[in-house]
């Protein structure tokens, strides 16, 4: 099945572009780029050719002669044994990391054939070249994440749910008390399962997180987390992946320092033995956050805008790139994520969770902040000022570093997510509940 995705809406931009530039659709491992580019070609274009650069490795020698366009075009066309309209049809190049040569051709694309589209699709595009061999201005970026909790509820047939979230901010109003139940309901099927469209699939189209379909899907996640590991160990070296796989999976043991307030910070102590420094563990971390496993939130001591500006490159918190991965990690039993006896890891749940949301719609400009003891969890740009969110895991709304924060910065508004309902979706201060994250980063950022 196929499971619809807001990017559509920027793909259609990017066909429907004047000055169209060759696209690379970036992301990590089963994220969905091959099928979406694939769905969108079929609804788009008049043909779709897809040249797998991993599945076909003699394609390579396509692009070894010379990288003139045309010649390139004719010798695809003689592989796939089918006609390509270069006005009318869609090429795909999947698994672009696998061929250097082609990726490098994008800028000649991009010169000599501008009404032709072409989409590229790959996973570990960032270490496949070095950054003075990318296309840089040739082409356009697309960064498509996990579902999204809003493309979760459409992929469980949900729709009835999206529309009353949208009534409520259109009328001004909290949502229905069912609605809101059962949005929570389906929040924790979402913290378990994650966005990663495989998995969302097989829960479709009856969202019940009964024993034998937790045991399947936490299966499922489990063989990912093996193949991202083979991953490294087949773009690394034996040494090099080692490194990383550890790194990455420190992640939960220093996210728990962090809940018991011994940490505020991800810190690179044991995280791999024998490595301390940021200096020798920066380069398994660059691959991690390249190959989209992690996001690097910065966190930051002075709110002013530009907020990038007091970032620093070894101060930042890591979260998961999709909160199901963690879960399956960290080894969470389903039961116990359903019935909340998670203990403190709720809340890091809770704060991956919106840590992907916030990522989804505005990847990059996600930092956080801390003074002394206090600590806000995200923090923004929204109508060119700072705009705090506090993540609560219950319904208290008691938040001293927001006072403290205000204190100091007196930003225009904020935010505090929590389990409560809606209120005054279209009124500062916000008060959300969790699965409504997303909406904070609407306007302007």
């Amino acid at each position: 099945m196929f499971i619809e995705r807001y990017a559509i809406s920027q793909l259609t931009s990017w066909k429907d572009s004047p000055s169209r530039k060759p696209l690379i659709l970036l992301g990590a491992r089963q994220v969905g780029k091959t099928a979406l580019l694939k769905h969108f070609g079929k609804s788009a274009f008049n043909a779709v050719h897809v040249f797998d650069f991993e599945a076909s490795p003699l394609l390579a020698s396509v692009f070894e002669k010379d990288l003139d366009t045309n010649r390139i075009i004719r010798e695809l066309a003689f592989h796939a044994n089918q006609q390509i309209s270069i006005e009318s049809d869609l090429i795909i190049f999947d698994e672009l990391q696998a061929c250097g040569r082609a990726l490098t051709s994008l800028k000649y694309f991009c010169e000599q054939q501008p009404s032709l589209a072409l989409a590229c699709a790959g996973s570990l595009l960032g270490l496949a070249l070095p950054e003075s061999s990318f296309p840089v201005g040739k082409v356009s970026l697309l960064h498509l994440s996990p579902l999204t909790y809003a493309e979760f509820l459409g992929a469980l047939g949900q729709q009835h749910l999206l529309k009353e979230i949208a009534a409520a901010f259109s009328e001004d109003r909290a949502l229905s008390i069912v609605a809101h139940e059962k949005l929570l309901d389906l929040l924790k099927l979402y913290l378990f399962s994650g966005g990663l469209p495989e998995i969302v699939a097989t829960l479709a189209p009856t969202p019940e997180l009964e024993l034998p379909m937790a045991t399947k899907i936490r299966d499922l996640q489990t063989d990912l987390l093996s193949f991202y590991a083979a991953d490294m160990a087949k773009h690394c070296g034996k040494v090099n992946a080692m490194h990383i796989e550890r790194l990455w999976r420190a992640i939960p043991e220093q996210l728990a320092r962090g809940l018991d307030g011994s940490s505020k910070k991800f810190t690179f102590k044991d995280a791999v033995p024998g490595l301390r420094s940021y200096e020798r563990l920066a380069p398994p971390l660059d691959w991690l956050e390249k190959a989209g496993l992690v996001l690097k939130i910065p966190l930051i001591e002075h709110a002013e805008i530009p907020l990038r500006a007091y970032a620093h490159e070894t101060i930042f918190k890591l979260y998961s790139f999709d909160v199901g991965i963690l879960g399956a990690m960290l080894q969470i039993a389903p039961y116990d994520l359903l019935k909340e006896k998670m203990g403190s890891f709720k809340g890091y749940l809770l704060e991956n969770f919106v840590a992907q949301e916030l990522q989804a719609k505005i990847p990059n400009q996600i930092f956080s902040w801390r003074k002394k003891e206090s600590e806000i969890e995200f923090l923004i740009q929204r109508y060119g000022t700072p705009f705090p969110i506090e993540v609560k895991a219950g319904h208290n709304l008691r938040a001293r570093s927001l006072k403290i924060f205000r204190s100091l910065y007196t930003p225009e508004s904020y935010a505090i997510l929590s389990v409560n309902n809606l209120e005054h979706p279209n009124r500062s201060p916000f008060f959300f509940p969790h699965y409504l994250a997303h909406k904070l980063t609407e306007g302007e950022h």
